[in-house]
């Protein structure tokens, strides 16, 4: 495990869109073998601190699927939100008004609605979709792995931005490999000010000369004397931004780079093993012919991550020579006896090696430029034949035995060549070499993101659809599948269902049964020229917990849209004795049906609109007849058939409670999101703008209404900024 330092936490880098399409569950770094300097330290220190590992995630999302669809019948999973596991088509365009799993071990089930130019037609029958991998462990494993792949690199590429800011600056921060140009152009400046704007300059040469002969010129002599230009306070600052900078260079590239990619190359390991693993991993179509690709480029960063720590290394000496001697000069200048030879503290050889290789350019540079690396360099110096020991000693004893020739002195041949006897002659020496490590990472996401990105679409690609034998099959409709027409105002009807395992309709606890119940808004119409909006909900009762084969009894009852006197629950509030039209409608729990109503004010031209309510509904404890579902091809159809039953003796909506919302006074819909979970018991209504919404606790009791009301008023703003944006979605 390696610590991310100071620096990882004080910049931010533009990760590149490689990295993106490696598919993620929400970043574990701890599995990554990754851990902040802080709180590792701090744990050491205190016993009582809880470790990193089991903070590391959030548990309430693990094994969570979210999925969402669109209007051509495609299903996208997402485990835990985040992780893509493909897609699944349902064999026929059409819209998914909702989802279920009855059990973890049981399949999905919806209610495909089909849409036509004039009416939608809803199965009654449930189809079912079957994912196979969801519940292995082999789909959690490649889901970690490919976490962990991602964090890597983003962690490496983070890490090498970083080292190359530190090393060629910013906008805002100088940069060590800037500092010595910038001297040396002030050094330039002040012999054109003593020889003329006209004169030829060459302040390397006059460092070079100062260095072997101890001879300065005038400009020298101003430029070592400080004088406004290179003063003690600036010596130090050159000093310090190129030594920080060659520092994070070294210790980044063999302490966070290098263990980074040793890390990676043990999880590309494992996932190499699944490659061969086909009674497992065989869905995942993993690749080992990528895998391998990906390994080389692991182990290619490694051999030009210690590389550059040492020339990194080198170079900080180098400049550490270069420093001395700089001083010493200074000292001279500032003592008076610049003629006075006295004895070095430093190592001229290295200061003349600076000079040359790394006052103006440096070696470094090419870690940060230049195409992708294609070799190692552990290549370029290997011998192009590999020889046995045999050979070695047969060849050894030959020279030795020649005559006439030293046998400790190279050929002429040898002089000619420059490589070494005996080494590979096909390669660029090791100057020419590409080293950009930051093209190579950015290869090695590309490469991993290509191994990912096929093995998450397993879980979509071993999808099965059990639907009715008329359906075309997923293959052929999804090739011919063409854009759906624009449905009409008649076919936008309001469908939501909901699974209650282990009841019955009434009310028999049968931990082996299922109850589905369905609603329905339909526009109907009462009396001459009346057309208003019926509420009619389904109960289906199955006889198992899977919803397989038909159910054993289905159910109805019908309420007009309508609210009478007294039936509120709650005080009038300009609710009762209206007709109602109905936006938006959500089952909250096993007994209770929240519905965004709006008032239909009498008299009225149909331009102005009434007051928008939240109502309840307690559909559990409503009475429930027979249907007889033959006949029948759509719940459209049941439901039309329902309300013919009922039509000369429709009931209202039996609300239990209604609060008023101060949003939904515009709009033709409006969005109902709820949540019946324990303490997590609200719901949030959001205006067809998008703009304003409400958030209600159901739970409160009917005192605390008129104060949530004004709350609610003053927090229309609030869930505009924090809620409604989200809801819309």
């Amino acid at each position: 495990m390696w610590a991310k330092g100071a620096t990882g936490t004080q910049r931010k880098s533009v990760l590149p869109p490689e990295l993106e399409k490696i598919p993620t569950l929400p970043p574990d770094p701890i599995a990554a073998s990754i851990s902040n300097v802080s709180a590792t330290a701090a744990q050491a220190k205190s016993k009582d601190i809880t470790p990193a590992r089991t903070e590391r995630r959030d548990r309430s999302l693990e094994n969570t699927v979210v999925v969402t669809s669109d209007d051509q019948g495609m299903l996208y999973l997402f485990l835990e939100g985040s992780y893509p596991l493909g897609e699944a088509y349902l064999g026929f365009p059409c819209t998914i008004p909702s989802l279920h799993r009855p059990s973890s071990r049981s399949p999905f089930f919806t209610h495909p609605k089909r849409t036509r130019p004039n009416a939608s037609s809803t199965s009654p029958a449930p189809v079912m979709l079957r994912f196979p991998l969801l519940d292995s462990q082999s789909l959690k494993n490649v889901a970690k792995v490919s976490t962990t792949v991602r964090t890597l690199l983003s962690y490496i590429i983070k890490v090498l931005e970083e080292m190359r800011k530190a090393w060629f600056g910013t906008e805002s921060l100088e940069g060590g490999r800037d500092v010595g140009r910038k001297w040396i152009k002030v050094l330039e400046e002040q012999e054109r000010a003593f020889e003329g704007a006209t004169s030829k300059t060459n302040p390397i040469w006059e460092l070079t000369n100062l260095l072997f002969t101890g001879k300065t010129s005038g400009a020298m002599r101003e430029f070592l004397g400080g004088h406004g230009k290179l003063s003690e306070r600036g010596m130090a600052q050159w000093e310090a931004t190129v030594q920080g900078s060659l520092t994070i260079l070294q210790e980044s590239a063999e302490r966070r780079i290098s263990p980074a990619c040793e890390r990676l190359i043990i999880v590309l390991e494992e996932v190499r093993g699944w490659a061969v693993w086909s009674q497992q991993y065989a869905a995942y179509m993993f690749s080992r012919a990528e895998i391998d690709e990906s390994l080389a480029l692991c182990h290619r960063a490694i051999e030009l991550s210690e590389w550059l720590s040492k020339t990194a290394e080198i170079e900080f000496e180098r400049f550490h020579e270069f420093m001395r001697w700089m001083k010493a000069e200074t000292s001279r200048v500032t003592d008076g006896v610049v003629g006075d030879l006295r004895p070095p503290t430093y190592d001229p050889l290295e200061v003349s090696e600076y000079l040359d290789h790394g006052l103006l350019s440096s070696s470094l540079d090419k870690w940060f430029l230049g195409p992708m690396p294609q070799l190692n360099p552990s290549e370029a110096v290997r011998p192009s034949i590999p020889r046995s020991m045999a050979d070695l000693l047969a060849e050894v004893n030959t020279v030795v035995d020649e005559e006439g020739e030293d046998p400790w002195r190279p050929s002429q041949s040898s002089f000619d060549s420059p490589f070494p006897p005996g080494l590979s002659q096909v390669h660029a020496p090791l100057e020419d070499l590409d080293r950009n490590l930051l093209a190579l990472a950015n290869e090695l996401a590309v490469k991993c993101a290509a191994v990912f990105d096929r093995a998450a679409g397993a879980t979509g690609r071993q999808a099965i659809v059990e639907c009715s034998a008329k359906s075309a099959s997923p293959k052929s409709s999804r090739l011919s599948m063409t854009p759906p027409p624009v449905p009409s105002e008649e076919s936008k009807i309001l469908f939501r269902d909901r699974l209650i395992i282990g009841s019955s309709d009434d009310g028999d606890d049968k931990q082996n049964t299922c109850t589905e119940y369905i609603a329905v808004v339909r526009r109907t119409s009462r009396g001459a020229n009346s057309d208003k909006q019926s509420l009619v909900i389904f109960s289906l009762h199955y006889e198992n917990s899977e919803m397989e084969g038909e159910p054993s009894r289905t159910g109805y009852c019908v309420f007009e849209c309508r609210a009478e006197e007294g039936n509120s629950g709650d005080e009038d509030q300009g609710f009762s004795s209206h007709e109602l039209e109905v936006l938006d409608l959500a089952f909250f729990d096993d007994d209770t049906l929240l519905m965004v109503t709006r008032t239909i004010e009498p008299g009225l031209d149909e331009t102005v609109l009434g007051r928008a309510f939240l109502v309840s509904v307690p559909y559990s404890e409503a009475s429930y007849k027979d249907i007889r579902r033959e006949g029948t091809s759509s719940l459209e159809e049941l439901a039309d058939a329902a309300l013919q039953l009922e039509q000369l003796s429709p009931n209202p909506l039996p609300v239990n409670r209604a609060r008023a919302l101060n949003c939904c006074s515009t709009g033709a819909t409006a969005t109902l999101a709820v949540n019946g979970r324990e303490n997590r018991r609200c719901a949030c209504v959001v205006e067809e703008s998008g703009q304003l919404g409400e958030i209600f606790d159901i739970d409160a009791e009917g005192d605390d209404d008129e104060d949530e009301e004004e709350d609610g008023e003053e927090g229309g703003s609030q869930a505009e900024k924090e809620e409604a944006d989200g809801m819309e979605e």
